[in-house]
């Protein structure tokens, strides 16, 4: 697999499994952009078409949304890292939610 079909595959799961429209009629958006905020609403609109996503009314809560982006994205980085282990070599691990925020310097 090359970069640029894990990248499709990355953004297909997006589509399918994370991105829903939001509201009805004109006042619908998809559900990562600001439903009260013009430019937001038009740029979410933007990407969803860019990435060719279908229509999904069915509705998720805040923290299945994030938890199932952290999971895609972490799943994609770790595949991405191991094809480009001629660059980058070693053995690396990848993980969500193993460390508070309190954690880090802030």
């Amino acid at each position: 697999m090359t970069l640029a079909q894990l990248r499709r595959e990355y953004h297909q799961k997006i589509c399918t499994q994370i991105i829903r429209i939001k509201g009805k009629g004109e006042t619908s958006y998809p559900n990562f952009a600001d439903g009260n905020n013009r430019s937001s609403v038009t740029i979410a609109w933007n990407i969803f078409r860019q990435l060719k996503c279908d229509k999904n009314p069915e509705s998720l809560t805040g923290q299945e949304t994030g938890r199932q982006f952290e999971h895609l994205t972490q799943e994609f980085i770790t595949n991405a890292f191991n094809l480009l282990q001629h660059l980058r070599p070693g053995k690396w691990l990848y993980e969500v939610g193993k460390l508070a925020i309190s954690s880090f310097y802030q």
